[in-house]
């Protein structure tokens, strides 16, 4: 009987309709796979077409697969042998031939050379042990003993690889074998069809001791020197000889040695191909690993810049930069004095800036504060450190020798010094010389200016030198798939705005080295905020509320009742350090000390020093009141079209006239009086809060114009934030405001001055104190036609200044912002605080940590958590400093009432507990990750393993010179643990965000979902950097992690809202296994970041909203969705309920505000307490009809018995939980999907 395909596919489609959607090929596949001898049957089937090497070989070779372990599983899989050889009679050399061919199935030799390997390691490990133990015996080290034995073995390992033939004729090798082709055999004979366990260990063991006979024979005969077939006969002796008696307890015949012969001879061919494999595949990957090491490079690496136009720009911003350090030196020189009043004493001269009594030197000692001391008497009596043992005169002879090495280092000839040293000398004085200057002529004072200028001089030039030999450190452009390849070009700068900030512009190297500056300035101001916080933790002003000790040593100090203490105890806390209480004024000083240090090391041009200092900080509202007014009267200003102010400087020019009014009115006359006019004109629009402060200052100042007032209140206002001013670089002016102006909460304080500090000292040490280093790079660009980059340049320099926040034209309008933020805080309250996002967020780790660094390395960092040396590390770190809740919120100022409930919130639903355990458990597994990889990058020996480790360090956050050192510093792992926690962890980054994430008009609209933003580009990006190498194991994990991280966080989601609500959600999958791609994809989505939107999603699709309705509402901000649902669903539902129950309405109404806030758990209570019965009907109802629509869906998509089975099964399911509200085939059945379409197709006309 014969027939075509197509009558075939008939046939089956009339007897199973559930296959009318399965395409024809993959329908006739899955018939000719189940029923292999139908092929002969289907008249225009190609056989042909079918066909592969194994086909075309002779009978006796194709017997030899079928009797392979290969064909074997082929014939357990399909019911039928590979080929049909029912017709062949094989004669004896036929037979041993198909017996030797067998041995080279692909699957025979790799369980051969596998079962080799496995064994292989387990003796290896037995005999390391032993031989380490012997040379303990024998008096050598443990330590010792144990690498001499590790060397050994592991040079024994290689041999073995090396010889695959001898692996294969192994005990174990053969033994593993025997036993896997017994266990086959078995399962195939059909008068069996199961595995004996005993057979199959005796089979095991049978082979294991003919292995070992041969393999000792073959290495006895090797000693002996031994020829290739004389070791060959002798095998095949051996094994013939002992095989029949080994399983069958009978001397050996004449047969046995053939058969022997077959088998030793097919062991020997196969372990020889597989060594030429292994040889050419060894070969090949070492090339391509030489390979892909030349194209992998750090993040920020040191090169070269060849081109002379493009390194201009960048030798001088790198000056700037060496001069910033240079002034930083000199801020920090330790001066001793041989006078018994001072001894033991250290003094640091103040920068120039603070120098403002004339023929006085301003110094500042730890223990004698600041103070000034006549310049001549200073000079006499107090000396340089290093210049410790010398008297004065050879002070004065060992400086005056080292300006005139340095001279003839410098200025070469004798003959130039002369006119050198006269320029040099006449501008450090300030006054010109027109004769000859000698040293001795030039006083200690001037000896060490001179010395100065020569030594800054030389290092200039040096460090210069050096940059431009062996290269600067610069971001190295990754390029996305995305962006770069699939993209076309047309179209690409439509979605530059979606890159990474650092990713954005061309390649060009003063857009680079401007990363590079930027990412060293974020890593020094995050080291210094948690050095900071460090010190702050230790006093215990981090606390949320004092401890018990606190407060009793408090009501000690102070005298105050108890309940007061406890109410108001930061403000006491306050009020006792400015009074210099011994309890408590050390205490901070440890702290100031601190940050005023790390300033002059920067470079910070401090103006003075003072003990007992806090500083003083405007209340937030306050400030906030004054900004809200210079944005008035610039936008004031900015309406004026007869006048020089522009969009453009009219802030700039407002915060200069605050820095320095003087100045500014001398440099700016006719602006001064533009402004005098529009204060005037403005004044009564001003914040009463401002017009008091401006009142009291005029009443106290009257000298004063307007304008000059307005300056003082705008600095005072500006002090803590902007960039010119700070009360470190500034002398502390009282300007008479009313004490309540201030804030007197020490924590609040502190940690807002920490910030300020941290920021404004590593500004100084990487870009300059006027930001001179970033403007010279920006300008080179601009210079040479780069507008494009330098305006991206431009956007993140704004976004590293202390400005954006008060720029009118760059922030939300005052009274704007504020109703935003308290807006957001209650969407954070609700969505956050009020949801589910703590066990989200518990699964945080399992999508960043185990797919970037892998479940070993992540086990090994929360074992190691229970260390104290690994948690002070982790403390040190910058990985901890973070809180995603500045993120969800978009405003880091926590201080008016609703932004404390958020805190509370955040609180109480432990999801700042379990945020700070992810980043400390980040950190830490960072730490294993790095100490591992640069461990054995230095033990492997070069190739593709080498190059893996090395690309995980550059993964992490190493530079290559790092990499290259055989020791890792602590600072280096300091910074890893902390990049790789504000990575991994999706907090916020400058460089790595798109810019539009910085956007205040912008942050409402991506509010919770930035974690989502943040963590595609982690995942693809751990994903991208090991593919580069040869790893997939990323993708393993990711796949691992979405199946069973996403099953468990399901799991155990739907435990708690059952046990909340008391309802199934049916969300959950119902089996560990995934189905399909989407159902990946669903589990995916429910750890992490993921989690979040996935949330919004699901509310999203509530309250029966079609896709599109939900669409719609996940692209409006969270409010905005809030409010959509207040005025379309809220509103008509209240509005329902009044008119069917009347007043008996209103019991709905708790559970329609718990419904409106979007408190997911909350409304899962509501469900079991608050929700009426009515209300429970009517939720179910909704659900049902999702439930249809999602089954008829399923159904309309199925194509195998697989998915209908699956189908069927999720629909009794649902009516098991859910027997009231039954789902059956009426509801779901083609008839509706024929419905749906129609009206689908109706919608279209």
């Amino acid at each position: 009987m014969s027939f075509t395909k197509q009558e075939l596919i008939s046939k089956y489609r009339g007897q199973y309709p559930e296959l009318e959607n399965m395409p024809d090929d993959k329908l006739i596949s899955n018939i000719v796979n189940k029923y292999p001898q139908i092929k002969s049957q289907i008249s225009d089937y190609n056989l042909e077409a079918e066909k592969n090497m194994w086909d075309s070989m002779p009978n006796w070779i194709k017997s030899g697969y079928n009797k392979s372990i290969q064909g074997m599983a082929t014939e357990l899989s399909t019911g039928n042998k590979r080929f049909d050889l029912k017709n062949y009679h094989p004669g004896v050399l036929e037979d041993l031939g198909s017996e030797m061919i067998s041995f080279f199935a692909p699957a025979d030799f790799v369980v051969t050379a596998l079962g080799g390997g496995i064994g292989g390691a387990l003796a290896k490990r037995t005999a390391t042990k032993y031989v380490a133990k012997k040379l303990t015996q024998n008096r050598v080290s443990k330590s010792v003993a144990d690498k001499v034995a590790r060397e050994a073995m592991r040079k024994q390992g290689r041999e073995s690889v090396k010889s695959a033939g001898k692996l294969a004729t192994s005990g174990l090798g053969l033994g593993t074998y025997s036993g896997v082709h017994s266990a086959f055999g078995q399962l195939t004979d059909p008068e069996q069809g199961y595995i004996d366990p005993g057979k199959t260990v005796k089979d095991f063991a049978t082979g294991a001791v003919l292995g070992t006979a041969v393999n000792f024979t073959n290495s006895k005969l090797t000693k002996a020197g031994a020829g290739v077939m004389k070791k060959l006969a002798a095998e095949i002796g051996v094994a013939g000889t002992i095989q029949r008696p080994l399983t069958e307890g009978e001397l050996p015949q004449p047969m046995d040695y053939i058969t022997a012969g077959a088998m030793i001879t097919g062991l020997k061919g196969a372990g020889y191909v597989g060594t030429k494999g292994i040889d050419v595949a060894s070969k090949k990957l070492k090339k391509a690993s030489q390979n892909i090491n030349k194209k992998i490079k750090a993040e920020y690496e040191k090169e070269v810049i060849k081109n002379e136009a493009s390194s201009e720009g960048i030798v001088q911003a790198y000056q700037a930069e060496i001069k910033t350090q240079l002034s930083a030196e000199k801020n920090t020189r330790k001066w001793i004095s041989n006078n018994k009043r001072f001894s033991g004493v250290e003094f640091t001269v103040l920068p120039k800036e603070a120098q403002n009594i004339p023929g006085r030197v301003k110094v500042v000692s730890p223990t004698k504060g600041q103070t000034s001391y006549p310049q001549k008497w200073f000079a006499s009596n107090f000396f340089l450190k290093d210049q410790i043992g010398m008297t004065a005169k050879q002070r004065l002879a060992d400086r005056q020798g080292s300006i005139r090495s340095l001279e003839k280092e410098l200025f070469r000839t004798s003959d130039k010094i002369g006119k050198q040293r006269l320029e040099a000398v006449s501008g450090i004085a300030g006054q010109k010389f027109n004769t000859d200057i000698k040293l001795k002529d030039l006083g200690s004072g001037g000896l060490t200016k001179y010395h100065d200028y020569l030594s800054d001089l030389k290092y200039i030039k040096t460090k210069t030198a050096d940059m431009k030999k062996n290269g600067i450190e610069m971001h190295q452009l990754e390029r996305s798939i995305f962006f770069d390849t699939l993209l076309p070009t047309k179209i690409k700068p439509l979605f530059e705005w979606m890159r990474a900030a650092k990713n954005r512009g061309s390649a060009d190297p003063a857009r680079r080295r401007f990363i590079s500056v930027v990412n060293d300035f974020e890593r020094t101001k995050a080291k210094t905020t948690v050095n900071a916080l460090t010190i702050m933790d230790n006093l215990g002003l981090t606390l949320s509320k004092p401890n018990k000790q606190m407060i009793d040593k408090m009501v000690d100090a102070t005298g105050r009742d108890r309940k007061y203490v406890v109410k108001n105890y930061n403000e006491l806390y306050y009020d006792e350090v400015t009074k210099g209480n011994p309890l408590y004024a050390p205490q901070v000083k440890v702290l100031t000390d601190y940050l005023f240090n790390t300033s002059l090391q920067s470079g910070v041009p401090v103006v003075g020093y003072e003990l007992n200092f806090l500083p003083k900080i405007l209340k937030p509202e306050i400030r906030n009141a004054m900004f809200g007014d210079f944005a008035k009267l610039a936008q004031s200003l900015q309406k004026d079209k007869n006048k020089a102010y522009t969009k453009e400087n009219l802030v700039e020019d407002l915060v200069d006239s605050f820095a320095d009014f003087k100045k500014y009115k001398k440099d700016n006359p006719e602006r001064v009086k533009i402004l005098e006019k529009y204060i005037d004109a403005n004044y009564s629009k001003l914040n009463k809060t401002t017009k008091q402060a401006f009142r009291e200052l005029q009443q106290k100042n009257p000298e004063l114009s307007r304008a000059e007032v307005m300056s003082l209140l705008g600095r005072e206002a500006y002090r803590e934030s902007a960039s010119i001013s700070g009360h470190l670089e500034k002398s502390r002016a009282e300007f008479g405001f009313p004490k309540e102006f201030y804030e007197r909460n020490v924590k609040d304080v502190l940690s807002q001055y920490v910030a300020n500090v941290a920021r404004r000292s590593a500004e100084v040490k990487h870009f300059g104190k006027d930001r001179e280093v970033l403007e010279t790079l920006i300008n080179d660009s601009m210079k040479r036609g780069n507008f494009v980059d330098s305006n991206i340049m431009k956007e993140i320099s704004i976004l590293t200044s202390s400005r954006l926040r008060t720029d009118p034209y760059r922030d939300l309008p005052l009274g704007v912002g504020k109703a935003l933020n308290a807006i957001l805080d209650f969407e954070t309250i609700t969505k956050i605080g009020g949801g589910y996002a703590t066990l989200l967020n518990l699964s945080q780790p399992a999508i960043s940590n185990l797919i970037s660094l892998g479940l070993s390395n992540t086990a090994r960092g929360l074992n190691s958590m229970r260390d104290p040396k690994v948690r002070r590390l982790v403390n040190q770190s910058e990985g901890n400093i973070y809180r995603y809740i500045n993120e969800l919120t978009g405003y880091a100022d926590k201080s008016t009432f609703h932004q404390r409930w958020v805190q509370k919130a955040l609180d109480v639903s432990k999801f700042n507990t379990v945020n700070d355990f992810n980043n400390r458990l980040a950190a830490a597994t960072a730490r294993v990750a790095v100490e591992n990889f640069h461990k054995k990058y230095h033990r492997t020996k070069p190739g593709l393993r080498k190059t893996q480790f090395k690309q995980g360090m550059f993964k992490l956050g190493l530079t290559s010179e790092e990499v290259s050192k055989k020791t890792l510093s602590e600072e280096s792992v300091l910074k890893v643990m902390g990049q790789f926690a504000k990575d991994s962890q999706l907090q916020k980054n400058i460089l790595s965000d798109p810019l539009f994430l910085n956007n205040p008009y912008v942050r409402p609209f991506v509010q919770f979902r930035t974690f989502a933003i943040r963590q595609v580009p982690f995942i693809s990006n751990a994903i991208k950097k090991d593919i580069q190498v040869g790893s997939v194991m990323p993708i393993l994990r990711l796949v691992g992690t979405g199946v069973i991280g996403g099953y468990s966080a399901q799991k155990a989601k739907d435990y708690i809202r059952l046990r909340l609500s008391g309802e199934d959600p049916l969300t959950a999958p119902d089996s560990l296994m995934v189905r399909d791609l989407n159902d990946f994809a669903d589990r995916l989505g429910a750890l992490g970041a993921f989690g979040y939107v996935s949330d919004l999603w699901a509310a999203a699709l509530s309250e029966e909203r079609s896709v599109l309705g939900a669409l719609t509402f996940m692209g409006l901000p969270a409010f905005a969705s809030d409010i959509d649902l207040f005025f379309t669903r809220f509103l008509p539902s209240i509005e329902s309920d009044i008119e069917k129950f009347g007043a008996a309405g209103l019991r709905r109404l708790p559970q329609r505000i718990l419904d409106l806030s979007g408190a997911a758990v909350l409304k899962d209570i509501g469900k079991r307490t608050l929700e009426t019965e009515g209300m429970k009907l009517d939720r179910l109802k909704a659900l049902r009809n999702r439930k249809v629509s999602v089954f008829v869906n399923r159904l309309e998509k199925a194509s195998t018995q697989e998915e209908y089975d699956n189908l069927s099964k999720d629909i009794k399911e649902w009516n098991k939980t859910y027997p009231r509200w039954f789902i059956s085939g009426k509801d779901v059945n083609f008839k509706k999907i024929i419905q749906r379409k129609i009206r689908k197709y109706k919608s279209k006309l």
